[in-house]
């Protein structure tokens, strides 16, 4: 059990609290206000059996275990939402800052410190790295802190962890294995990680928040190539791309009933399953997006785009266009005895071998407004399409089926990319418009995925993108749209 300490040890010599603050800061810490623990790293280097310097290893051991160890230096009182930080003049603000991690068995950073914040912001950015040329296999972080406990990575990469029930800890989460915990990552990268089992970028029973963050080339052998969760996942500002798996949930997925997906201003691209469904998503709870861009996800069977099984699906003001199905139903989106509710949405070009080339549905119902369902391909079925699917009668101001003129994925403006419509499309001014008195809501936003208020014509357009006329000829005189 940790004690509270106030006063600081370097090696054996005791010091006071204001020679230890002076120093902390002389090494480019930043201490939270009140009580908190804070040490600086001091070093790049993962020395084995040296203690001399302040490793990141040293510092997690030293929050670990409330005591300071090899050549660290810590203020503050260990145990109240502890944070490390990183020696600006070691690791400088804008260099290409790298911890390589030693090469030797198990050596992945164990952490059981119950609230646990990693913080790179002064330095820029920070690689925490498995060798490329390692011969052992390790995963970069193992949180085993108990359920309620968190831990926060800021301004982090963290790249080539490799998951192996032979050879580490947990055959899970090649970047981060956090069976218990809640994780949050902001300005973070987690590249180049893989799985024997599930998780290649992240394992986690707990919840997972990722503002502002990449997760590329993550690899598992199972279950979630990006991210594998027991709990809600939320993306914020995000992206996910060319994340695989063996079996489901290439970008992500969410394991159990009543977990839930969220995605707001992000990007899946790219991510694949060879066996299973959801190249970007699989979930089995609810999954709501808004503003968010789905192009080129792949699957074997269902989803290409996303696969929920049993939980509803909400997307407001996104794109899903490229994802593709190789045997079955929904290359856009495909959900299994749920509710699917489609506002202001584009899906188009996206293909199933057999249904529901852009939406596709078992035993559940599809409700879509003000959204362009057109352009996809399947053997069967139609853009919509499905066992016993229904498109409801709340159901309004689409455009099914048809040619939408849209000009290809391209960065319009806005966080994502998006398919601006072009100058005639059918989908200009066709739209419904939010109406404030309805009731209930229609839930028709006021802005477009880009964030472009709505209406910008004489009526709202259909789909994700409202366009913006020639800002020269604003009276429509010659009829260009632009971004």
């Amino acid at each position: 059990m940790r004690t509270s300490k106030t006063t600081f040890a370097r090696r054996d010599t005791i010091m006071q609290r204001p020679l230890a603050l002076a120093l902390t800061l002389a090494l480019g810490a930043v201490p939270l206000g009140g009580m908190a623990a804070t040490i600086s790293v001091t070093t790049a280097n993962d020395p084995v059996g040296d203690n001399s310097t302040c490793t990141v290893r040293q510092a997690i051991v030293s929050m670990n275990t409330g005591a300071v160890s090899g050549g660290c230096v810590a203020s503050g009182t260990f145990g109240a939402n502890d944070t490390i930080y990183f020696d600006t003049g070691t690791f400088p603000n804008g260099a290409a800052n790298t911890i390589t991690l030693a090469d030797v068995a198990k050596n992945q950073l164990g952490i059981t410190d119950a609230n646990l914040t990693i913080d790179a912001t002064a330095n820029g950015q920070l690689t925490i790295e498995r060798s490329s040329g390692a011969v052992r296999n390790f995963e970069i972080m193992y949180d085993s802190a108990a359920a309620g406990g968190s831990l926060t990575l800021n301004h982090l990469t963290l790249s080539n962890g490799k998951a192996v029930s032979t050879s580490n800890a947990s055959p899970n989460g090649g970047g981060i294995c956090i069976p218990q915990a809640n994780l949050t990552l902001t300005n973070t990268t987690l590249s180049g990680n893989s799985a024997q089992y599930n998780g290649g970028g992240i394992y986690s029973l707990g919840s997972v928040t990722v503002t502002n963050s990449t997760l590329s080339g993550n690899s598992a052998q199972r279950r979630g190539g990006g991210i594998y969760s027991k709990g809600s996942v939320t993306l914020t500002n995000s992206t996910l791309s060319s994340n695989s798996a063996h079996y489901d949930g290439g970008g992500i997925l969410a394991y159990l009933a009543g977990s839930s997906v969220t995605l707001t201003n992000s990007t899946l691209s790219g991510n694949s399953v060879q066996l299973g469904g959801g190249g970007g998503i699989e979930s089995r709870g609810s999954v709501t997006v808004t503003n968010s861009t789905f192009s080129g996800n792949s699957t074997f069977s269902n989803g290409g785009g996303i696969y929920s099984i049993s939980g509803n699906v909400t997307l407001t003001n996104s794109t899903f266009s490229g994802n593709s199905t190789v045997q079955y139903a929904g290359g856009g989106i495909f959900s299994f005895n749920g509710i699917a509710t489609v506002t202001n949405c584009t899906l188009s070009g996206n293909s199933a071998s057999s249904s529901g080339g852009g939406i596709g549905s078992y035993y559940g119902t599809i409700t879509a407004i003000n959204s362009i369902v057109a352009g996809n391909t399947q053997t069967s079925g139609g853009d919509i399409g499905g066992v016993t699917t229904v498109v409801t009668a709340g159901s309004s101001g689409n455009f099914i089926g048809g040619d939408p003129q849209l000009g290809a994925l391209a960065d319009n403006g806005g966080p994502t990319q998006t398919m601006l419509p072009q100058a005639g499309s059918p989908v200009i001014d066709a739209g419904g418009c939010h109406n404030p008195t309805t009731a209930p809501p229609d839930g028709i936003p006021t802005t477009d995925q880009r964030g472009v208020p709505r209406p910008q014509g004489a009526q709202c357009d259909i789909g994700a993108v409202e366009v913006v006329l020639d800002r020269i000829f604003a009276d429509n005189f010659d009829g260009t749209p632009t971004p």
